[in-house]
């Protein structure tokens, strides 16, 4: 799934990525936990994906009626051009 982030939102588990419409109105999130923060970001801060091109690669989820990929690794979420 590719968009454009246009909030990262924290919480008390994790951080979301949310796409094209802020919450509550975002159509898609990705999820990462604090837990799989160091796999994921290599200390790159995730403010750094506001406002970029992302996709995200991994298993469609939804979550209280919203679309979502969890993120666990690296190799899934990437900026493109």
């Amino acid at each position: 799934v590719c968009g454009t982030v246009v909030q990262v939102n924290d919480f008390g588990k994790g951080t979301y990525l949310n796409f094209n419409k802020a919450f509550p109105n975002t159509l898609f999130s990705a999820v990462i936990w604090h837990a799989n923060s160091e796999q994921v970001l290599s200390n790159k801060p995730l403010t750094e994906y506001l406002n970029q091109d992302v996709c995200v690669a991994g298993q469609v989820t939804t979550y209280r009626g919203r679309t979502q990929i969890v993120v666990r690794k690296k190799g899934q979420l990437r900026v493109y051009e």
